[in-house]
């Protein structure tokens, strides 16, 4: 190849981003990968990228943007909410594209200083689980996910809120929420996805199971179940579909109730959940809509994108295409 079509094909692949940020979280990607019993089981996927050392991800992603002529800075997070700290500052320091390493906490942290602005975000899913890079079928090389944040080709997503923090794929209000609570930071770095089943079905005989009362959108009759899931996508905790009518960018989000909690009824959720056919179980109620309220009855645990929140009461709606994404 001549010095002359060298140069040529080196100016194609300028991007129209003229100021990247890398936000990144070091502590994700450890921890076992599940083999594929477990994922089969459990419906996980998690996006690996095979060949690839988690130390060297970072420069490989700086050497790939910059392939592309984005000049690029980054950022470490170094304490929980730093992410968000940092998203905030790339908004009032004029950059228009943040590219997210990590996982779905890392995402969320992410997209709470980013939330109604315009910067572009680009996603590099690391960590326990990548909800919303399955969301998005992202592929399963880091590389090419660079290639697709640096086209320039993006779309505007909706996110739902939870009070005063946006989620970009899931709110869960009762056993699930415990769940995330009571599952350590240092156990997940250890034990990755696995470690959410190990705490489920350690404190499933044990959980005190009190009835969750919501009133969605202006219905007159306030609903009441034991589990109640809200998404702004179809996926839950990976591949399990909870919400087969759901689009993330449709100004709507999707909930299920889940109305009863004995064991029987659970095993039957979760086969649901596996086959994708919740809407069909007859003792689960779906809905969509664009505001939820939890009441404050029985003080439930909630999670915003597998991120322990707080308790109820809770206000939760949807925030129309309020997120530009690189896709």
């Amino acid at each position: 190849m001549s010095l002359r079509s060298t140069v040529k094909k080196f100016m194609n692949k300028k991007s129209i981003y003229k100021k990247c940020l890398i936000i990144y979280n070091p502590t994700e990607g450890q921890g076992f990968h599940l083999s594929p019993v477990f994922n089969e089981i459990l419906g996980g996927k998690k996006i690996n990228f095979s060949g690839i050392k988690k130390d060297d991800i970072l420069d490989i992603i700086v050497n790939k943007l910059e392939e592309y002529q984005i000049p690029v800075d980054v950022s470490i997070t170094k304490s929980r909410g730093h992410g968000t700290e940092i998203a905030k500052s790339a908004v009032l320091n004029c950059y228009d594209l943040v590219v997210a390493v990590g996982g779905d906490g890392t995402i969320n942290e992410v997209i709470n200083g980013l939330a109604n602005s315009e910067v572009v975000l680009g996603i590099i899913p690391l960590g326990t689980v990548n909800v919303l890079g399955i969301q998005l079928e992202l592929p399963d090389d880091v590389r090419k996910i660079c290639d697709i944040i640096a086209s320039g080709k993006t779309k505007k997503i909706d996110l739902g809120r939870v009070n005063d923090r946006y989620f970009a794929s899931i709110a869960g209000i009762g056993f699930d929420a415990y769940v995330v609570k009571k599952t350590d930071s240092r156990l997940k770095k250890i034990f990755g996805a696995l470690s959410y089943l190990f705490v489920g079905l350690s404190e499933l005989l044990f959980y005190r199971f009190k009835k969750i009362t919501l009133k969605i959108d202006n219905q007159p009759i306030p609903r009441k179940g034991y589990f109640v899931i809200i998404v702004n996508g179809k996926y839950y905790g990976g591949e399990l579909v909870v919400a087969n009518k759901a689009d993330i960018s449709d100004g709507y989000l999707d909930v299920c109730i889940f109305k009863h909690k004995s064991i029987s009824s659970i095993i039957s959720y979760l086969f649901s959940l596996k086959s994708g056919k919740i809407y069909k179980n007859m003792d689960v109620e779906y809905y969509q809509c664009k505001k939820i309220y939890i009441f404050k009855q029985g003080r439930h645990p909630v999670h915003v994108d597998a991120e322990y929140y707080g308790k109820t009461p809770v206000k939760i709606e949807v925030y129309p295409k309020a997120l530009t994404i690189a896709a």
